[in-house]
């Protein structure tokens, strides 16, 4: 080492020696002393080695038991973890159940969240609770009081984990009728309440949902389908209880998807007499046929047909020779039964005459558009068809096989009630004085 490095040497201890103090000694150095090992007296050799020996002896004989054996060692088993168990849901205090979820494994890596329960309950007095809603449908007052007819259907319509209840509610008092309304209800928007009210046949006077229902049947549940029937009734000026005399046995089915509902068509399913019998209380018009006897036939069958003699009034005109039988009600054909006419001028009791469709003789002339929609149209007779007795005008139908001509009690015969129903091939027979 040089001079100019001692002295840079020297500079930096002195600097150092300033900023932490003057170095201190190095402690002088005591070396350990080492214990020695304990020794084993000559004896211990000789075990070990017997020891050692002895392992392998015996790792060597299960190693040969095992290859003689032809079986191979098995892996350890795992154990699955346990599988969750249904728990019993806890009753409310309405009496129902309410869906709950079993505690999963703790081995289980799937979280362990809960569905969210409904909060939604049957009443717990579910008539009481439906009879003190609101029933628009039924006459106010009703100084009886309303009354279920029947028990509550109880239902899955709407696909609701809470039972959906159907109810028909009627007033029994005599001088309210026997309408009677049909509700569904169920949860909806977090609380049990209406979901949906059937409406009342108000397009087919006539129509009731009625206990008198000569079927007997209450409304019924099929899937997410309702099914309700309907009975319709003769109306007279002597007789207007509308439990009495049902004529014919309809029905109309709702779906349900969800609270969503689609009505379906009102279908005339039966009425209590399909003889076709000019006798029967009930008869239907069709563009060719009046009853069981139709366009075509010979008076003799047609006579058979009718269920009861004819008698010719003049010019090919024939009637029941018994006026009586159809009551207030005409009924005739005419021009070698190409032609029928169902005539209803006075108030009286008389045959019921219906269409296929459900347009009854008495009902308002506007039921025919909400029958037949389109295929109802004003018809005016021909100038040159001004005979006595012709029909100058009404609304007339276009079926298939001929046409409807439906005359009203109006001046200008498309207003008003139903007066006459007749049923030809074409409108010039339909209208004509012979019909």
């Amino acid at each position: 080492m040089n001079d100019i490095e001692q002295r840079i040497k020297q500079l930096l201890n002195e600097s150092v020696d300033a900023q932490l103090g003057p170095q201190r000694p190095a402690p002088p150095f005591e070396p350990r002393r080492i214990k020695r090992l304990r020794r084993f007296g000559p004896w211990a050799a000789p075990l070990v080695a017997a020891a050692s020996v002895a392992a392998l002896i015996g790792g060597a004989i299960g190693v040969a038991h095992v290859a003689s054996s032809g079986r191979h060692p098995q892996p350890g088993r795992s154990v699955s973890p346990p599988t969750p168990t249904p728990t019993t849901a806890p009753t409310g205090p309405d009496g129902t159940s309410a869906p709950t979820e079993s505690p999963r494994s703790s081995a289980s890596n799937q979280p362990t969240s809960q569905p969210s329960a409904t909060s939604v309950t049957v009443p717990r007095n579910l008539n009481a609770w439906i009879l003190s809603r609101p029933h628009p449908q039924l006459p106010t007052p009703c100084p009886s009081g309303f009354v279920l007819y029947k028990a509550p259907l109880s239902a899955h319509l709407t696909g609701s984990t809470v039972p959906d209840t159907v109810a028909r509610v009627d007033c029994r008092d005599a001088t309210s009728g026997a309408n009677a309304e049909i509700d569904v209800y169920g949860a909806i928007h977090g609380e049990y309440a209406l979901i949906y009210r059937v409406p009342l046949p108000a397009n087919r006077p006539g129509l009731q949902f009625s206990s008198g229902d000569p079927s007997g049947q209450p409304p019924s549940v099929s899937g997410n389908v309702l099914t309700v029937t309907i009975a319709g009734y003769v109306e007279t000026t002597g007789q207007h209880d509308p439990m009495c005399c049902p004529t014919t046995v309809w029905q109309q089915k709702y779906t349900f998807d969800g609270t969503t509902v689609s009505q379906g068509p009102l279908t005339q399913v039966s009425p209590p007499t399909a003889s076709g019998r000019w006798t029967d209380s009930h008869l239907v018009i069709t563009a060719n046929s009046l009853g069981a006897v139709t366009r075509g036939m010979t008076l003799a069958q047609a006579t058979a047909a009718s269920g009861t003699s004819l008698s010719m009034i003049g010019d090919s005109i024939y009637r029941p020779t018994d006026h009586t039988i159809g009551g207030s009600t005409t009924l005739q054909f005419s021009w070698g039964v190409t032609c029928f006419d169902a005539t209803r001028s006075t108030s009286g009791p008389g045959t019921t005459v219906t269409t296929s469709a459900g347009v009854r003789l008495g009902d308002p002339m506007s039921q025919i558009a909400a029958a037949y929609g389109s295929m109802a149209k004003p018809f005016t007779a021909a100038p040159t068809w001004t005979g006595a007795g012709n029909i100058p005008a009404g609304i007339i139908v276009q079926q298939g096989d001929g046409v409807l001509l439906f005359v009203g009690s109006s001046p200008d015969h498309r207003g008003g009630t139903i007066t006459s129903i007749r049923a030809a091939a074409d409108a010039f027979h339909a209208s004509s004085v012979f019909c």
